[in-house]
């Protein structure tokens, strides 16, 4: 199936990264998850992004992973893989070596620097890898990078030929508004909404779908939300959006000294639900006390969550 067959937007999951004993990646556990993601009727899954540990993997790493991943996928199911690396020619290498693995579209966000770049660079920065990528390009906004891909910048980058979409994941969805104002009704360029707490503004207003984390344990709100959106179906929007408002309240749980909170949180919800057999983090130190798994369980089973 080629790439103009398939539906870019829609529910899309965040995969974590699961790891062994020895702390080395687990690829036949991502080829377990992605079949299962795709059973849920999840139109596309995002794996290797910052949720699934980007910046602590390797290329070599994150190529057999997307691999895996390829292979528990229908063809049907778009496969979305993040290219973020140091050096800018080093995307190169990487969207090829992902293409050659069966990614559908490349996702790249703003430099890894501690320092700001102005807008004139950030164009010209996405514009070369999409240039030389044997893919298609999904920009990603995180509120938490240092240059933030200004809306106007969006538009420009949207004109490109090989740049063919967005997944936005701003402080406010102020930002949200002002991409989709810009944008107009065009139909070349897709934005998704990366934050939980944004998604009934943001469908209301005209996005294509979400990329989200709590997605990938928790596929049927996500997936039920989408559809009924696209059926006019308000009444199963709203049940389904009542659930992922609920889910989000995990985040609040989550103590704000480490990241690995969020990762091992996500990972506790598939152990919960029978989808893997461990929460292993790659930061080896990261050890939660015995009473956050507690609140995790205690949380779940108030939310109903299902085991399998």
């Amino acid at each position: 199936m080629s790439n103009k067959e398939k539906r870019f937007g829609g529910a899309i999951p965040v995969l974590v990264t699961p790891y062994t004993e020895d702390h080395d990646v687990d690829p036949p556990v991502i080829e377990e998850l992605s079949d299962r993601l795709a059973r849920y009727d999840c139109d596309g899954l995002f794996v290797a992004g910052s949720t699934g540990d980007m910046p602590f993997l390797s290329i070599d790493e994150r190529v057999d992973l997307l691999r895996a991943a390829r292979k528990g996928l229908p063809d049907s199911v778009v496969l979305y893989g993040g290219i973020g690396d140091f050096a800018l020619k080093d995307h190169y290498t990487n969207a090829r070596r992902f293409a050659e693995a069966g990614v559908d579209a490349a996702v790249v966000m703003a430099p890894i620097i501690f320092f700001a770049i102005n807008q004139s660079e950030l164009y010209e920065y996405f514009r070369a890898i999409a240039d030389n990528s044997p893919i298609p390009i999904v920009l990603y906004h995180h509120m938490r990078v240092t240059t933030p891909i200004e809306p106007e910048t969006v538009l420009r980058l949207a004109d490109h030929p090989n740049i063919i979409g967005m997944k936005e994941t701003g402080a406010t969805v102020d930002r949200t508004y002002k991409m989709l104002e810009l944008l107009g009704k065009r139909d070349d360029f897709f934005l998704l909404q990366g934050r939980e707490a944004f998604l009934e503004e943001s469908y209301r207003a005209g996005t294509n779908g979400c990329v989200a984390a709590l997605a990938g344990p928790a596929p049927e709100p996500f997936v039920g939300m989408d559809h009924c959106w696209r059926d006019g179906d308000e009444d199963g929007f709203k049940k389904n959006l009542e659930m992922v408002n609920r889910l989000c309240g995990l985040f609040d749980i989550m103590p704000a000294d480490s990241f690995s909170y969020f990762t091992y949180t996500l990972k506790k919800m598939f152990e919960y639900r029978g989808w893997m057999d461990n929460a292993r983090v790659r930061t080896e130190g990261f050890t939660p006390p015995a009473e956050y798994d507690a609140l995790i369980k205690e949380k779940l089973e108030e939310l109903g969550f299902p085991k399998e």
